[in-house]
């Protein structure tokens, strides 16, 4: 029903977050711990996102999204593709991945700067040590950095895990739940059970549920 599709939607989402999330922030701060021209700026352009507040994130987004008109239709009828086909959040097989691309980017400049912080607290001691006993830089990596940024990476996936499970802002901004159940998060089943159905004691019923599933991550 209703209530399995919503855990799921919201299960799948997290993952995304989780997966994606760490995984570009990780990059973004590893390439960005060297020595490089305007690195301060890049930081900054890269957590600007982070300061606009949800609604407007996914009002632009929105935008960026639209059928033949939107941003990313625009540039692909320049290159001679059909941008009126591009429909990421009109499809029920996309529409997911659409929005969780817009909270990857909103909060992937926080993620980097905690990434940051733990890669500076490395010891280039340590660094050289591991290049005199033959390591190349995906060693150095796998076995020097990412063993002494363990605390960073805790942090980040736990504050990706709470924002995933949270899930609600651009399922109600972007879709509105839609196509079909397609962007139903737990958080927004709750919200439209409650207060557009207007059945409190069944909201409260799955939140019951959504405070256990959490409560087990």
């Amino acid at each position: 029903g209703i209530l399995f599709t919503s855990i799921t939607n919201t299960l799948i989402y997290t993952g995304l977050l989780v997966v994606f999330g760490n995984g570009i922030a990780l990059l973004l701060a590893m390439a960005l711990n060297v020595k490089l021209k305007g690195k301060g700026f890049y930081r900054s352009a890269i957590y600007i996102p982070t300061l606009f507040s949800a609604i407007v994130v996914g009002f632009i987004w929105t935008y960026v999204y639209m059928p033949d008109k939107g941003m990313i239709s625009s540039m692909m009828n320049l290159v001679g593709l059909d941008g009126s086909k591009f429909n990421i959040l009109g499809n029920i097989k996309t529409a997911l991945y659409g929005i969780s691309v817009v909270d990857i980017w909103k909060n992937v400049g926080t993620t980097m700067i905690i990434y940051l912080a733990g890669l500076q607290m490395v010891d280039d001691s340590l660094l050289e040590a591991g290049k005199i006993d033959g390591c190349n830089e995906w060693q150095l990596v796998r076995l020097v950095k990412l063993p002494l940024i363990s605390s960073s990476i805790t942090i980040n996936v736990v504050l990706s895990v709470i924002n995933g499970l949270k899930a609600f802002d651009y399922s109600f901004i972007m879709t509105n739940g839609g196509p079909g159940k397609s962007t139903n998060t737990l958080m927004f089943t709750i919200y439209k059970i409650a207060f557009t159905e207007q059945q409190f004691g069944k909201a409260s019923a799955f939140s019951v549920v959504a405070f256990l599933v959490i409560i087990i991550i």
